[in-house]
């Protein structure tokens, strides 16, 4: 008879992933569930879209899609602040995708980038809606190159991966994909 060896799971930095195992993982949800609570102790409704660190503060930002905003939390999961579901600049409608850099937080939404300083204030859209340079439909998945601050951004109905300069100018593209998600780079392989 084989003996229980259970897995405990390491942490993932900055990377969602789905896995399916035969461990309970209940005990583990509460984390995130305290850091959905508003003040009151009520558990606010939020769509988790995806989650980018900080790595010099800690911060971690938290992309809701239900609420059109990003939700900024420090290393120990208290609230600060949110950002993005105001009227007039910088609101977001259907956001996908978050990554944080150096300076900047850039936010993947409708057939656009968002462009917003680290502490949430608008700074510029960037792109618009179509299929040739500096044009998106439906942009998801978004990375920096650290080597270089380039941007690689999933061009999810254009079937394929533009690269942008960090000055956001047109660098080049890549791919036939079929419907692309995600992008994650290495020193190597993106």
């Amino acid at each position: 008879m084989a003996t229980s060896n259970p897995i405990e799971p390491e942490p993932v930095k900055n990377n969602l992933q789905r896995v399916r195992t035969g461990i309970d993982y209940t005990s583990k949800i509460q984390p995130l569930v305290s850091v959905c609570k508003k003040d009151n102790g009520n558990v606010e409704p939020i769509w988790l879209s995806c989650v980018a660190l900080d790595d010099k503060t800690g911060d971690i930002y938290i992309l809701d899609c239900l609420n059109n905003c990003v939700k900024v939390f420090d290393s120990t999961a208290r609230y600060i602040f949110k950002f993005g579901d105001s009227n007039g600049e910088g609101k977001m409608s259907s956001p996908n995708c978050l990554v944080t850099c150096r300076f900047r937080i850039l936010i993947t939404h409708n057939h656009g980038i968002l462009n917003y300083t680290l502490d949430g204030k608008y700074i510029s859209r960037i792109c618009k809606q179509g299929n040739g340079e500096l044009e998106f439909n439906c942009p998801w998945g978004i990375a920096i190159n650290e080597s270089n601050d380039d941007i690689h951004i999933c061009d999810y109905f254009n079937h394929q991966v533009q690269i942008l300069s960090q000055d956001f100018q047109y660098k080049s593209q890549f791919g036939t994909f079929t419907f692309p998600l995600d992008v994650k780079l290495s020193k190597e392989y993106v």
